[in-house]
């Protein structure tokens, strides 16, 4: 897949180092987003909003789906199998994509867009136990 084909005008360094991108076919799946409703670092969007982790084809696949306004966060492991930043905007005619460490302390402004297959949400995380009407439930995982 050439970067004309993906309409991607430019790729950083470290996008460039740390994915095989040149050997990627674009899959398409269904995103969800979210947009950040406050400045967030890395590490505050991955333990609040907790996106999952998506595939470096499914990135290719989902640009065509991204408004060409805004700036747009997700996170993809590399070839190493270390998660990455990877942050995407329009500039002139094609994408801009940038990859940095989620180790990065820079801080994402609100109304950043972050996509993901799937984020988990709060319920998916609630254990313990309830009381309702007197009798004790324990909640579970499911």
């Amino acid at each position: 897949m050439t970067l004309k084909q993906l309409n991607i005008s430019y790729l950083n360094d470290y996008f460039k180092e740390w994915f095989n991108w040149e050997k990627v076919k674009p899959i398409k799946v269904k995103m969800t987003e979210k947009v950040l409703e406050r400045d967030m670092n890395n590490k505050e969007i991955l333990d609040e909003l907790k996106p999952e982790p998506i595939t470096l084809a499914q990135f290719f696949g989902y640009l065509e789906n991204l408004d060409e306004k805004g700036w747009f966060i997700c996170y993809v492991k590399d070839k190493n199998n270390t998660l990455r930043a990877v942050f995407v905007r329009r500039f002139g005619d094609g994408w801009n994509v940038s990859a940095s460490s989620v180790e990065c302390p820079g801080r994402w402004s609100a109304g950043r867009r972050v996509f993901s297959c799937d984020f988990q949400t709060p319920s998916d995380t609630i254990t313990g136990e309830i009381t309702i009407n007197g009798s004790k439930y324990k909640l579970v995982k499911v």
